[in-house]
């Protein structure tokens, strides 16, 4: 049990690293007039999570740790569902409406459809040749 802790909170501090980083980069890059980094961290962590899932299957349920690592730890810690939501409330008390739709349905329909594509995607390279 202690050794499923110990993937846990590894994939924890990397993905939490990963997203920071990610912060920075699109704070000094693309500025704060939009959550940019959060976007791209719940896109990718949503089509990651489907490509690994899809592709592992096997792997995933004969190892637990391995699962632990990198879907709930490294990718449970990247994406961030709170940060979006609190986002989108600091947008409406703004009266930035149209802005918070735009994201609310960007991040929402953007992230199933990553999701979609990342799951065929594992489907499809686990094919046997």
């Amino acid at each position: 049990m202690l050794i499923e802790y110990a993937y846990l909170a590894l994939g924890g501090v990397i993905g939490t690293f990963l997203r920071y980083w990610l912060y920075l980069f699109s704070m000094r890059w693309l500025g704060a007039a939009f959550p940019y980094a959060i976007i791209t961290c719940n896109w990718l962590g949503s089509f990651l999570i489907a490509l690994l899932g899809a592709y592992f299957i096997e792997l995933f349920q004969r190892n637990q740790g391995i699962r632990l690592l990198f879907m709930v730890g490294l990718l449970g810690s990247f994406t961030t569902f709170s940060t979006f939501s609190l986002d989108n409330l600091h947008m409406l008390k703004n009266g930035q409406y149209g802005l918070s739709l735009l994201y609310t349905l960007s991040s929402v329909l953007g992230g199933i459809g990553l999701a979609a594509l990342g799951w065929w995607l594992g489907e499809y390279l686990r094919r046997p040749v």
